[in-house]
């Protein structure tokens, strides 16, 4: 059955992350909608889609949302679409653009961050070769992102183990998603080769102190994005210390995985 688009204000359509994110609006492109509109109001066949009860955020058409803005159009043709989660409105908004266009290397860099930080990614086991494998997951996300597997398993080393700067420069597309890979994997090397020539205490200070790091940074990253998302929600400190309490919990389990050393021989 085709869903019936309503009319909504524009001041009550509303977005947040990740959606708002994800894609770059391309001035040209805005520019043409803004014309169009201008001269002939919102083509109600194009309609806003939202999310309906998540707060009714928007979940594609935020090009079409600011050239409305732009125009001076009040009234929006918009469509609430039900969504079992953020991850299916998310692969929704995802195939809504890819469908549309290629989609730059910087975007699939985005969407694929997204898509993994909200799933658990059947990540195949590496080979001593480093070669990038394609399993299951990474041939359905490259469906929806219209590339190959192949290019997926890259960009997924590249969010993970690239520098700060190799991804600024794929983003920007001053650089390939190959050159990054090798960037990223030259960078590896180095790093693994730098361990194995150290001390043997040193570099077990310097893996302590990387994991430390890492997971403050996932905390973190993961922390910001609910405050993002639903910045209405406060909650009080007996909330906030069993939170703590329960995370310590799960992160001391998961500690215990860490190989122990050899139980030194006490006996005399």
């Amino acid at each position: 059955m085709e869903k019936k688009y309503l009319l909504m204000h524009i001041l009550d359509v509303h977005t947040a992350a990740p959606f708002k994110d994800l894609f770059t609006i391309k001035p040209s492109v805005l520019a043409d909608i803004t014309d169009s509109m201008k001269k002939n109001g919102y083509d109600e066949a194009f309609p806003l889609i939202l999310w309906a009860g998540h707060g009714g955020v928007l979940v594609d058409g935020h090009t079409r949302l600011q050239a409305a803005k732009d125009a001076g159009v009040l009234d929006v043709a918009v469509v609430m679409h039900d969504f079992a989660d953020e991850l299916e409105a998310l692969e929704y908004a995802i195939a809504c653009q890819s469908h549309r266009r290629n989609l730059t290397n910087g975007e699939m860099l985005a969407c694929l961050a997204a898509l993994d930080e909200r799933k658990k990614v059947g990540r195949p086991e590496k080979t001593t070769s480093n070669e990038v494998i394609s399993g299951r997951t990474s041939k359905k996300t490259a469906e929806l992102l219209g590339t190959s597997p192949t290019k997926v398993e890259k960009l997924r080393t590249i969010n993970s183990h690239a520098t700060p700067e190799i991804r600024e420069s794929l983003t920007k597309g001053d650089i390939s998603v190959n050159r990054a890979y090798n960037e990223t994997m030259r960078h590896r090397r180095a790093d693994e080769n730098h361990i194995r020539e150290v001390a043997p205490e040193d570099a077990k200070k310097e893996r302590l102190k990387a994991l430390e790091e890492s997971i403050i940074k996932m905390v973190s990253i993961r922390i910001e994005r609910e405050i993002r998302e639903y910045p209405e929600i406060r909650y009080g400190e007996q909330e906030r210390r069993e939170l703590i309490a329960r995370c310590v919990s799960g992160i001391t389990a998961a500690m215990g995985n860490l190989p122990l050393e050899a139980a030194e021989n006490t006996t005399r």
